[in-house]
């Protein structure tokens, strides 16, 4: 498997059209990204010098350059500001989803043979989309819930996903 190991400098864009969430990100050297780029392999796996592994997708800054987002956890996380230099590993992620799937939601698809086939015919980024979403929530009951309401709302939309709709479902879901 394809493994660089490298320092990226911690950045920010100044581009205010962007969201503030999304402002900074690890500068990834040419050299490293061409070959991942160039096999069409730009979903990958960061691991940091502390051990924590990140799935992400190189993203095109222009101009030949690259870079993968660093949100405020991680960067606390870190301990990293603007201008730091990070050590870390990059390797394709080969993973079905590009990062991994609650057994909660795992078991839901096992057991709902419809509701996994409409969420399976989804674009992969929507797809990477809902299960993020399943996958942030800290209890494993919020985590079944969110499943189930996800898998419930692809099926009554027959395979589509309305973001607001599906909102709102699971908010009324844990009102109950």
């Amino acid at each position: 498997m394809k493994m660089d190991t490298f320092t990226a400098r911690v950045d920010r864009f100044q581009d205010e059209s962007l969201s503030s969430i999304w402002q900074y990100h690890l500068a990834v050297p040419l050299s490293v990204a061409e070959p991942y780029v160039r096999e069409d392999k730009k979903r990958v796996i960061v691991t940091f010098l502390d051990g924590t592994k990140k799935h992400c997708a190189l993203m095109p800054r222009g101009g030949g350059e690259w870079y993968i987002f660093i949100n405020q956890k991680e960067r606390k996380a870190l301990k990293v500001e603007v201008g730091d230099e990070v050590p870390l590993t990059l390797e394709v992620d080969d993973s079905p989803y590009g990062m991994p799937v609650p057994e909660e939601l795992q078991v839901l698809w096992d057991q709902d043979e419809e509701g996994s086939k409409y969420f399976h015919q989804l674009t992969p980024g929507k797809q990477r989309t809902l299960i993020h979403w399943v996958s942030t929530v800290k209890s494993s009951d919020k985590r079944i819930t969110r499943a189930l309401v996800m898998l419930n709302h692809v099926k009554a939309l027959k395979g589509e996903v309305d973001f607001k709709q599906l909102n709102a479902e699971v908010k009324a879901a844990n009102q109950r």
